[in-house]
């Protein structure tokens, strides 16, 4: 949506003035700021409408159009939409923009139960995407529409020639009816997560993902979307590993269908392989590695890829096993969001001492208290874990005296966050006094 401002004209006062006007609008949907956005377009109409300039007009149409079937006023979006294939034309231009008029026109009349005009737009759609260049993307999204509008006719027959149709491609549940049901329990799924109800969270993803797959497909990303999303609640706050496994696999299946860009196969993949390295499946990580590699390159994400295979093995406390890709994760140095450059060598740390290689988590440790001291002051927790973990790495060098202050700092942090210190600590520091 508003695309064509690059063609607006800069010439004329008037139109400058309204130009900048529609700049600003843009500038307001793009920060989610859809009534502000509104308040402007209806200040500016009169002259928008009345305008001696064809691209004017369609840049405040799209826009006052699709703002209003965004706030669900389908009947008040009509008039709007229904200028813009004209204006298209007007300046003949013919892009995506063209095609999606037809398609917000058929979903605006479908949701008004007007099926009629619904299915006419549809087909003026389908038969501009023959000699559009952006055809071809927006047709399976036609037909997916025009399959439902005949299955809420109860036409299943039609329908199901319209899903033919689309074949493989890829499309989203973006018809009328059928996706504000599908958006509304999607939503209802994600606020029982955030509310810790995790068993309820996962009632209602099973019935959404087989709503899903009858309304539009099991090949789609949307369906992707939700079978991964089924798959974390059950593996990081349910730990029904196996269960959860299933799942990621099954986006991975689906993955010719869904494309390198969606970021939910991405996800699968390296969830399936922390289960995996959680199992010790060394040969089937090795199986898996190299296509979730290439997928996290072109995301910018083979740190994360190296940090979800290196957690699995750490969680089933397989400490050799996650040591190489902590090492490869530190190496890489990603730019992720949160406090993983402070957690992972922390972890990291824990193997090495796992694994008698305590002089290099002491050297690790040390490193990173030097390197992010300012950093660890807003991360207590972390601070905490770390300069008990160096503290122990020095008593096994048998360096107790040196390892003290480590282990009293360690306890101090834990009583302002905890009320008490870690008894393990306290025990390490008990033993190091006993050895002065």
């Amino acid at each position: 949506m508003l695309a064509l401002l690059a063609l607006l004209p800069f010439n004329a006062v008037f139109a400058q003035d309204l130009t900048q006007k529609l700049l600003l609008v843009k500038d307001l949907i793009d920060a989610d700021k859809a009534d502000e956005a509104l308040g402007v377009l209806r200040s500016v109409e009169n002259d928008c409408l009345n305008s001696d300039d064809d691209t004017i007009k369609v840049v405040f149409n799209e826009a006052m159009g699709y703002l209003l079937m965004s706030k669900n006023e389908s009947a008040l979006s009509i008039p709007y939409m229904e200028r813009i294939p004209r204006l298209y034309e007007n300046i003949n231009l013919k892009d995506a923009g063209y095609l999606e008029a037809f398609l917000s026109l058929g979903m605006a009349y479908q949701k008004l139960g007007k099926y009629d005009l619904s299915e006419s737009y549809y087909r003026k759609g389908l038969l501009n995407c023959v000699v559009n260049p952006d055809g071809k993307e927006y047709m399976p999204q036609f037909y997916q529409n025009l399959g439902n509008l005949y299955k809420e006719q109860g036409d299943d027959l039609l329908a199901k020639e319209c899903y033919k149709k689309i074949g493989s491609t890829r499309f989203g549940a973006i018809d009328a009816e059928s996706e504000n049901l599908l958006n509304d329990s999607e939503v209802e799924a994600v606020e029982l997560w955030e509310k810790g109800e995790y068993e309820r969270c996962i009632l209602v993803y099973d019935e959404l993902i087989e709503r899903t797959k009858d309304i539009i497909g099991s090949t789609n990303e949307d369906y992707a979307r939700r079978v991964y999303s089924k798959g974390f609640v059950l593996l990081f706050n349910l730990q029904r590993y196996d269960e959860a496994k299933a799942m990621f696999k099954e986006v991975i299946d689906i993955g010719d269908y869904l494309g390198d860009d969606d970021e939910n196969l991405l996800d699968s993949y390296m969830g399936y392989l922390h289960i995996l390295s959680m199992e010790g499946e060394k040969e089937e990580i090795a199986g898996f590695l190299p296509e979730t590699l290439r997928l996290a390159r072109l995301h910018g994400e083979e740190g994360k890829v190296m940090r979800m295979i290196g957690n699995g093995a750490c969680w089933a406390e397989r400490y050799a096993d996650a040591i190489p890709y902590y090492e490869k994760y530190i190496a890489l140095s990603p730019d992720e969001e949160g406090f993983f450059y402070l957690d992972i060598p922390c972890m990291l740390s824990v193997c090495y001492i796992k694994t008698d290689e305590h002089k290099k988590a002491m050297e690790l440790l040390s490193s990173v208290l030097h390197k992010y001291s300012k950093d660890l002051e807003e991360h207590a927790e972390i601070k905490c874990n770390i300069l008990h973990n160096y503290g122990r790495s020095l008593v096994l060098d048998g360096r107790y005296k040196e390892a003290i202050p480590y282990f009293e700092e360690a306890s101090e942090i834990a009583r302002k966050l905890y009320g008490e210190p870690n008894p393990k600590t306290t025990q390490y520091l008990e033993i190091c006094k006993k050895q002065l």
